[in-house]
């Protein structure tokens, strides 16, 4: 069954959206099992050195393609000094929230399912962990970006809802928008070779 489609335009806003980079780690951590002791611990250990996070992410295969990498480094963590959101520490948040999430799926043993929920009324940027007995959801809140050409095709999925008020103190339920089902990001090989 067809979503119904809507393009997204800014201020980003009313959607939960899964960002590549992190959905293709989502993908590495069904294989979790397979990801050597010892390529776990170095990992951890660059990510706890200071340096671009940009640079980790690439080298364990969690861009698609060199125009996400970019995407990612500049708008994301900000490398090329402006960034989405220049007043927060973006490239920190990610770095501690990576690790967090490589500690969550070691003890747990269970796959990472990550989304970006970008909110008008969210004043700073954050990373939420939940634990279930069947996935770690990771949530990043963000305020709104601030950008000008960028667009995507989002659907509204009927698998995700939003409950909240229409501003005039009526309550609505309505299906949540989210990337069209089909994108799914490229499999990363074992990111911890």
């Amino acid at each position: 069954m067809p979503y119904p489609a809507r393009v997204l335009e800014p201020p980003f806003d009313e959607a939960l959206l899964g960002l590549g980079f992190l959905r293709a780690l989502d993908r590495a951590s069904k294989r979790r099992r397979d990801w050597p002791e010892e390529g776990v611990q170095r990992l951890l250990r660059i990510l706890k050195r200071p340096g671009s996070l940009g640079d980790v992410c690439e080298r364990f295969g969690l861009f698609a393609n060199e125009r996400e990498a970019r995407h990612v480094r500049e708008d994301w963590f900000g490398e090329n000094g402006k960034g989405w959101w220049p007043t927060q520490p973006m490239e920190a948040l990610f770095r501690k929230g990576m690790t967090r999430a490589i500690e969550l799926l070691r003890a747990h043993d269970l796959p990472l399912a990550s989304y970006w929920r970008p909110g008008r009324g969210t004043r700073r940027a954050q990373i939420t962990f939940a634990v279930s007995p069947h996935q770690i959801t990771l949530l990043i809140s963000t305020p709104p970006p601030r950008v000008r050409a960028a667009r995507g095709r989002v659907v509204a999925n009927p698998k995700v809802w939003v409950i909240t008020s229409d501003g005039r103190q009526r309550v609505v339920s309505r299906a949540g928008l989210t990337p069209t089902p089909d994108d799914e990001p490229h499999l990363p090989s074992i990111p911890c070779v």
